[in-house]
């Protein structure tokens, strides 16, 4: 692959991904506010994690298709070391979230 199509391919997917983050943040709006928070950090969380999908020329991929490709095709060491940045952030994330709501709670 060269680094035209690599950044080209990075373009469509990043604004593929946009377009359905967006269209996912809509369709939750009927969530409770608890919910909503944390079903938006999970879904942003697995669109726009990269992870090494070439480490020697060091090109990325999103780590949610790394994960699952090589469960499913692949190896699954490999898939475990992509689980663990999914992993982290989402953690991260949800904790976030979590800590914001209660703040906010907290003020009312």
């Amino acid at each position: 692959m060269t680094t035209t199509t690599y950044i080209i391919a990075w373009v469509i997917y990043l604004s593929a991904a946009a377009v359905i983050s967006i269209i996912s943040w809509k369709l939750s709006e009927s969530l409770r506010q608890d919910l909503k928070a944390i079903f938006r950090v999970s879904f942003l969380v697995m669109l726009f994690t990269p992870y090494f999908s070439d480490p020697q020329q060091y090109k990325f991929a999103p780590a949610s298709l790394i994960l699952f490709f090589e469960l499913i095709f692949g190896d699954k060491n490999i898939a475990l070391h992509a689980a663990i940045p999914l992993a982290i952030l989402l953690l991260t994330g949800i904790a976030c979230s979590l800590i914001i709501q209660l703040m906010q709670k907290s003020k009312q």
